[in-house]
Order: C-alpha cells, then sequence, then structure tokens
C-alpha cells in the first residue's frame, strides 16, 4: 500500500519537522550541463543498544562490523530515531530508504515522504524537484522494531537508494547505494 505520511505531532515532532523542513529544502542549485559525481548519503540511528550511530557513502558502500558481521544490534519492540540525508550540488532527484516490513514506521517528515508497505519490504521515498533542484534531500522519523521471543532473530538490511539529475539532459543520472547489515535478537 503506497501512501503520503500524516506523522502524529507531539511539540519535539513539530520543532523536528520545522528542522526536518528546512534541510530537505535544501539550497537552491543549479543544475550543471554535465554531471558527473554521485550523491553523497548519510544514514543516522540512535536509540536504546546503538547510541548514535552514523554510516555515511562515501567512505564504505556496505556496512557491518570489524568481523563481518552484523553492524547494527537493534532490541525488540524498541522506538529508534532515524535520519537519512542525501546531498549532491548539481541537485537530488530521489532519496529512499528501505527496510524489512516487520518494522513499524511511528513518524515520517516531511509529509511529501511516500510511504510505500510491501508485505516483505517498506519504502521511505522523497522525490526532487527538476523544476526548482536543491542540494539536499532528507527523511526523518522513527521507526520501531518488532517484538521477538527470547530465541529469535531477525537479520535484514537498512537500504539506501540516491540519485541526481544527471546534468542537464537527464540521461545519466548519478546513483548512490548503501546497505547497513542490522540484527534484532529477542531478550
Amino acid at each position: 500500500m503506497m501512501h503520503n505520511a500524516k506523522p502524529r505531532r507531539s511539540t519535539g515532532a513539530i520543532l523536528t519537522s520545522i528542522f526536518s523542513t528546512l534541510l530537505a529544502a535544501g539550497c537552491a542549485t543549479v543544475i550543471p550541463d554535465v554531471d558527473t559525481t554521485p550523491p553523497r548519503v548519510e544514514l543516522r540511528i540512535t536509540g536504546e543498544g546503538v547510541g548514535a550511530e552514523t554510516m555515511s557513502n562515501p567512505p564504505r558502500q556496505s556496512w557491518t562490523a570489524p568481523d563481518g558481521t552484523q553492524l547494527l544490534d537493534l532490541e525488540p519492540g524498541t522506538q529508534y530515531r532515524f535520519t537519512l540525508t542525501v546531498s549532491d550540488s548539481g541537485g537530488v532527484e530521489r532519496a529512499t530508504l528501505a527496510f524489512i516490513s516487520d518494522i513499524e514506521v511511528e513518524e515520517v517528515e516531511p509529509d511529501a515522504v511516500i510511504v510505500d508497505e510491501g508485505s516483505l519490504t517498506t519504502r521511505l521515498t522523497l522525490r526532487g524537484d527538476r523544476n526548482d533542484p536543491r542540494t539536499a534531500l532528507v527523511i526523518s522519523g522513527r521507526l520501531k522494531t518488532p517484538r521477538l521471543a527470547p530465541s529469535q532473530a531477525t537479520s535484514f538490511n537498512f537500504e539506501v537508494e540516491s540519485s541526481d539529475f544527471g546534468g542537464r539532459s537527464g540521461r545519466d543520472p548519478n546513483q548512490t547505494f548503501m546497505n547497513v547489515n542490522t540484527l534484532i535478537t529477542g531478550s
């Protein structure tokens, strides 16, 4: 099911909304004739068990722990805040964050984010406007992990996809992808 999110708003959410709106708008820019530089992405997750973890691309496309296993260990039945920032001096066309549908989207900003809740995957997408290009798009909000029995575990990736306008012709958009290996273990 696809829909535009209508998040519940508290005082903190309103302040976050104002901040996110300012960031999401980014600065106005001009799409260059030729654009060969891919967008920069940054995903920040905060909450119990992880404190604050920020992953960006570059320098890494796939985020895992030093031993090659999951980077994030999330708690079951717990709320986490997230911020996805995609930036490109030539304008950002699209920012997308995808994850397993077992995770509940409790809040998402700005209102223009499209929430596509599939049977296996949820996608949060924000699109830029070629007629009013911006240097950044930001998606932020709150997610809640599913409750799990003590012997259960769920492994998944936070998947980030982004693209710029690919210069004035739009024929060759640059894309950036990032995966963050994540585990939820029942306690």
